[in-house]
C-alpha cells in the first residue's frame, strides 16, 4: 500500500512539472512593443500601460483626448 501511494504521489508531482520557457521569452517579447501613457484626471496623474493590440492602437489613435465627466454617488464617472 505505501508503495502505491508513494508511486501516485510521484505521479501527482511529476504533473506539477512546466515547460514554460517558450511562452515566457514571447510574453517578454511583447511586453517590450507596449507603450506607456500619463493620464490626468483633474489634479492626479498615473501611468497607464497600453498593450501593443488592435485595440491599444486604435485607443492611441484617438489620444490627445479629453472628457467632461459627471459625478455618479460620490464614487462613479460618466459621460
Amino acid at each position: 500500500m505505501k508503495r502505491f501511494i508513494g508511486i501516485l504521489a510521484l505521479f501527482f508531482l511529476m504533473g506539477c512539472s512546466s515547460a514554460s520557457a517558450p511562452t515566457t521569452e514571447k510574453m517578454e517579447m511583447n511586453e517590450i512593443a507596449n507603450s506607456n501613457i500619463k493620464v490626468s484626471v483633474g489634479e492626479v496623474s498615473f501611468v497607464a500601460i497600453i498593450e501593443n493590440s488592435e485595440t491599444g492602437k486604435a485607443f492611441l489613435s484617438k489620444l490627445p483626448l479629453t472628457l467632461d465627466m459627471n459625478e455618479l454617488h460620490g464614487n462613479e464617472k460618466y459621460h
